[in-house]
């Protein structure tokens, strides 16, 4: 069973509350997890030593733990525009 992502307004939603109580890194959290298409345990094995700076100065994330990463032996990336 594939469970459907949250819609646009609900993660701004989330976002906006987590800006009122003070918590900037759980707004941050969220929209890269929305962003970036991240699971759970993918968005929770996020550290500052997988983010990377593109060749044309985007940031690159890199997801080794995935089960397509395992699978293949290739490290897995999202780019964030």
């Amino acid at each position: 069973m594939q469970i459907l992502p949250l819609p646009a307004e609900a993660v701004l939603a989330i976002c906006a509350c987590s800006l009122q109580v003070g918590s900037l890194d759980l707004g941050a959290a969220v929209l890269l997890a929305f962003h970036c298409v991240l699971c759970t345990q993918e968005l929770l094995d996020v550290t500052f030593s997988r983010l990377r700076c593109g060749d044309a100065g985007e940031t690159v994330l890199v997801l080794p733990g995935r089960k397509a990463s395992k699978r293949s032996g290739n490290t897995e990336f999202v780019v964030v525009e």
